[in-house]
Parts: C-alpha cells; sequence; structure tokens
C-alpha cells in the first residue's frame, strides 16, 4: 500500500453492512387527522388561520449551535409544540406508518423492533425550513425526524 488511505480503503472495503446508509421508496398516502389539544382538527394543507392559532399555542422552537441550545429569531422563526399534546391518527394511519417503518428498517439493515415515536409538531415561518437541521441532543439514537 502506498498511503494509509490506501490502507484505509482496503480495510473498509471488507466491511460487510446489512443495510445502506439511506432508505426510499414510495407508498400511498392517506392523509391523517391531526389534532391538537386547545386547537381541535388541523386542516390539510395547513390554513393560515390555523397556522396562526398553532403559533399561539406553541412555543419558541431552539437550535443547537455546538453545546449550547439557544432561540435567536434572526436563525430560525420556528414554534414547538410538545407530542403530548398532539393526535394523529385516521383510518388507514397506522397500517401505513407500519409499512413505512417496516421498509425503512429493512433497507437500513437495522432488523426488527424499530418503532416510530413523534418528538414534537414543529411550525416555520414563511421561509425558515432549513434540511439541514441537525437532530436534537435528546434524541440522539434516533434515526429520522
Amino acid at each position: 500500500m502506498d498511503s494509509i488511505n490506501d490502507a484505509l480503503a482496503a480495510v473498509l472495503q471488507t466491511v460487510q453492512t446489512p443495510g445502506d446508509f439511506f432508505a426510499a421508496g414510495e407508498c400511498a398516502l392517506h392523509v391523517p387527522l391531526i389534532e391538537v389539544e386547545g386547537i381541535g382538527q388541523i386542516a390539510l394543507p395547513l390554513l393560515p388561520a390555523q397556522a396562526a392559532q398553532l403559533i399561539a399555542a406553541a412555543e419558541r422552537a431552539p437550535y443547537g449551535r455546538g453545546a449550547d441550545t439557544l432561540v435567536d429569531t434572526s436563525v430560525r422563526r420556528t414554534w414547538q409544540i410538545s407530542a403530548d399534546r398532539v393526535r394523529i391518527r385516521g383510518r388507514h394511519w397506522p397500517s401505513m406508518l407500519d409499512g413505512i417503518v417496516e421498509r425503512a428498517a429493512a433497507g437500513l439493515g437495522a432488523g426488527t423492533g424499530v418503532e416510530a415515536e413523534l418528538y414534537k409538531l414543529l411550525v416555520y415561518d414563511k421561509g425558515s425550513f432549513s434540511s439541514s437541521i441537525a437532530t436534537p441532543r435528546s434524541r440522539r439514537g434516533c434515526s429520522a425526524r
């Protein structure tokens, strides 16, 4: 081997993994019924009046910068509602979600026993959604949001 990089590449090629680093797929989407304590059923797509109700019932969502957890509206204009105030249901919702979790777990090589858990409901102000949001430190070990 000419370098440590070549040696590392050779060793990494011997690693066998049970799945991929991502999972993707398609399924029929049955829109769930979402209810928020103190507001009631939420229309989808979200109506501006209900977005205002959600924001009024929520608290500012912090974000992490290094070891710090901050609230800075110049960086993130997002609100959060805790999972214990949100109910998601519907006739097809449980079986659809179970199917998505099962296919994701299989694609990632995670095996059985994988469960979906609502962490919190986020409401993003226009233009404030970012796909690079880090998983909160309190939820390390989670594979997705």
